[in-house]
């Protein structure tokens, strides 16, 4: 059972448009809700999203700037090709879903999927739930490898 199955849905309806959601504020069964509100549930609106490219990512990196980046891919992803840095690791959307508060909120926080979807989610999930800026790599790792900077396929999990 997906424990914040109505926050992801409220997060996915901001991402595509719905600005302000009404009514849902859980969902903890298959189709039953625990509240419902006249009072927006939240108000993507008044969110404002902060993006970077890979070109300026990998200029961070490469300056070892005190930056925590989120890989929210899935394992085997990151098995296949990831950017092999100390302040690159791996967290799954469902498992940062879970457990957003594993962050170090004392560094700048940027995450990356594979084209910027999942990213996206997790950019807001992580704005509503600890209240921190986080900034999205537009076009994830699609984008960092067609930039040719360099990937690593090693195992390795960190």
């Amino acid at each position: 059972m997906f424990p914040f199955r109505g926050t992801l849905v409220i997060l996915v309806l901001g991402i595509i448009g719905f600005t302000i959601v009404f009514g849902v504020t859980n969902l903890p069964g298959p189709a039953s809700l625990t509240s419902i509100t006249r009072d927006p549930v939240l108000n993507f609106s008044s969110m404002v999203t902060k993006n970077q490219s890979v070109t300026e990512l990998n200029t961070l990196l490469q300056s070892n700037e005190d930056i925590m980046v989120i890989d929210v891919r899935s394992i085997s992803e990151w098995e296949e090709a990831h950017i092999d840095h100390p302040n690159v690791q791996l967290i799954p959307l469902p498992k940062l879903i879970q457990n957003p508060n594993q962050i170090n909120t004392e560094s700048d926080v940027y995450v990356l999927c594979r084209s910027g979807n999942r990213s996206s989610i997790a950019q807001m999930i992580l704005k509503t739930r600890l209240g921190i800026d986080v900034t999205n790599i537009e076009g994830g790792m699609n984008a960092w490898q067609s930039a040719g900077f360099p990937v690593s396929s090693d195992s390795s999990i960190r």
